[in-house]
């Protein structure tokens, strides 16, 4: 069985943005794009024109960075079988949600290819069906280039303006970059950069993540003010490193889709003021997987 599980208040009110975790300049696309840099340890406040009043309409651009090698073959066959549906509850959101979906797709050095992305679209049948053609292979060693996927994650696709846009990422993987091989940019700078730009990144952490990876996504997580999120596996199995802090006591369940779109669905509905705190409700049935 393969359950998507998420620490509690994922769906809630707590895990406010922390930028200044490692310090960060921030974009601010009021008026004519003030800036504002956060020292460590210091909190910062920003206002946005993404639309507040119900009935206005939000655009919402939601990318899936997928490490699609071999090890992952579990969590991309589960995402198959559900992502039709998970774009379909997106597209019906409540409020006036303008959604486009795309991916980036990543690999490592050596194997067919090192990155590949299909394009923003608000065409669900033509990102499921691509969707679809996704294999997992490849990846002989452990780390993975993630430097050269996230940095692909946010020049390739076309964003929407930041002004304008709601901008998510959910990074399903379970492996951390290649810390030894020198990389045009680091995902340390796609990080700022990133978070310069609003766009959040939510990590799913998967099976084998091990202490490094944990680290690296909970980096993404804190510092664009996202969450960080892992799978469990039956029997109390978990996606978190051996030296994790989190307790079992700590985390609330979520079937994969629901925890997707329940994460999306906070978004906009933070923005109109109508944000629900409690999670959509799933049977053991809907929990179920391979």
């Amino acid at each position: 069985m393969v359950r998507s599980d998420r620490l509690r208040g994922a769906c809630g009110d707590d895990g406010a943005a922390v930028l200044a975790a490692f310090g960060a300049d921030v974009d601010d696309p009021v008026g004519g794009g003030a800036t504002t840099t956060a020292e460590r340890g210091q909190s910062v406040a920003l206002e946005t024109p993404l639309p507040t009043a119900a009935g206005e309409t939000v655009a919402l651009d939601v990318l899936f960075l997928l490490d699609s090698t071999g090890s992952m073959d579990d969590e991309i066959y589960q995402l198959k079988i559900t992502i039709d549906e998970v774009a379909h509850r997106i597209h019906q959101l409540p409020g006036d949600v303008d959604v486009r979906l795309g991916m980036t797709l990543y690999r490592d050095e050596f194997d067919e290819f090192l990155t590949a992305t299909f394009d923003l679209t608000p065409d669900i049948q033509a990102f499921a069906g691509a969707f679809a053609e996704v294999v997992a292979y490849g990846g002989d060693d452990y780390p993975e280039a993630l430097d050269e996927a996230l940095a692909d994650a946010l020049s390739q696709p076309s964003w929407r303006p930041a002004s304008e846009t709601v901008q998510l990422v959910f990074l399903v993987a379970d492996a951390p970059p290649q810390g030894l091989r020198q990389v045009p940019v680091p995902y340390t700078d796609s990080m700022r950069e990133a978070a310069r730009r609003g766009i959040k990144i939510f990590p799913v952490s998967s099976s084998g993540t091990d202490d490094q990876a944990e680290f690296v996504f909970r980096q993404f997580a804190q510092f664009t003010g996202a969450r960080y999120v892992f799978l469990t596996y039956g029997a109390g199995g978990r996606a978190t490193g051996g030296a994790s802090d989190i307790d079992r006591r700590d985390y609330e369940e979520l079937s994969l889709d629901d925890l997707i779109v329940c994460l999306v669905a906070e978004e906009p509905a933070a923005l109109h003021g109508t944000a629900d705190t409690e999670p959509p409700d799933t049977s053991e049935d809907d929990q179920q997987g391979n």
